[in-house]
């Protein structure tokens, strides 16, 4: 009998056999195993990423609207009755200076800063060393009046404390 004919050596090989089957069933399912691991874990962390997104977002938001409140009150309170120079709030603008914001402004109701003067407005500006300039008498064109943009028409309608957001305006 020929030494590969024996029951002993088939009984090697088929051991072999199945043992190699079974290794590579083995590291195929802990290949799998391993995948689903790292899907999963690239999921948590672009949910994590996602939320510290969406946290960083909200609280530039708030930052920019505690500067808006704080502009609005000293606007609404102080420059109406002569107490407050432009001067004054561009400052206060350079002081709270935000990355994120480049340009605003506040738009007083018809004939309120100047009896003769139908538009009044602040309107503040970033020049190229990144601080705020005023724009002396700042409006938009004549075709359309400030008074019939949204910002200002909405702006109307809240009430005192709110704060709302709208597209980018750009001139």
């Amino acid at each position: 009998m020929i030494w590969h004919e024996s029951i002993k050596v088939k009984l090697i090989g088929f051991f072999l056999f199945v043992s190699i089957v079974f290794l590579l069933f083995l590291v195929t399912s802990l290949s799998m195993l391993k995948d689903s691991q790292v899907e999963k874990n690239a999921l948590e962390q672009a949910r994590l990423s996602t939320l510290d997104i969406v946290a960083d977002l909200k609280n530039t938001q708030s930052k920019m609207e505690e500067n808006v409140m704080v502009l609005a009150s000293l606007t609404a309170e102080k420059f109406s009755r002569n107490r407050l120079t432009s001067k004054i709030v561009l400052a206060f603008m350079n002081a709270m200076s935000n990355e994120d914001i480049s340009s605003g402004g506040v738009w007083f109701e018809p004939y309120l800063l100047n009896s003769s003067k139908q538009n009044g407005s602040i309107f503040f500006n970033k020049n190229e060393n990144n601080k705020f300039i005023l724009m002396d008498d700042y409006n938009f064109s004549e075709n359309k009046s400030y008074r019939e943009m949204e910002f200002y028409v909405l702006g109307k309608k809240m009430r005192k404390g709110e704060t709302f957001w709208t597209k980018v305006y750009t001139d």
